[in-house]
């Protein structure tokens, strides 16, 4: 997370909050431990979007509705699936898979910047890779674009970790 970031977010929590200057000091020295995560600080960048689709089948099968993604923030484990059984049309759902945390689809979820991170975790928060600050664990570099998502995460309980930047 750059500088920029980090004050951006500072501003944003003073704006947006209506909590005092020593609670919102306090919840963004504990957000910015989530930076700690190789995952959010140093992103897996995929030259190509063949070579990210490559990883995602040998990780997890060439059905990319059973792909896993772990959210930066509250680091829930969540499929395509999971989106479709909270609502998410199945048609949009991948749209959403990787970039937007299951949280956001349910009734009620945890703040991701002021939410109880034992509270959300397993549960999902309202963090979207398209908000103010993007903590994005891959880069998919595509048609001249870089694509942020989500890390890959966890199937059956093993962790599915890059150590190296393709």
């Amino acid at each position: 997370m750059s500088f920029k970031e980090v004050v951006s977010f500072i501003l944003f929590c003073l704006v947006v909050s209506q909590c005092t200057l020593d609670d919102e000091l306090n919840v963004i020295q504990d957000r910015l431990k989530v930076l700690e995560d190789k995952s959010c600080v140093s992103p897996v960048v995929y030259p190509t979007y063949e070579s990210y689709m490559q990883e995602g089948e040998r990780l997890f099968g060439k059905d990319v509705k059973e792909w896993v993604y772990k959210c930066p923030m509250c680091e829930t484990n969540q499929t395509a699936n999971d989106l479709m059984r909270e609502g998410v049309n199945k048609e949009k759902v991948l749209d959403y898979l990787g970039f937007s945390c299951i949280g956001r689809f349910k009734e009620k979820t945890e703040s991701a910047f002021n939410g109880n991170k034992k509270k959300m975790k397993g549960k999902g928060c309202d963090y979207t890779l398209g908000g103010l600050i993007a903590l994005p664990g891959v880069i998919v570099h595509s048609d001249g674009k870089k694509h942020k998502r989500f890390a890959f995460g966890e199937k059956d309980g093993v962790q599915n970790n890059r150590e190296t930047q393709l």
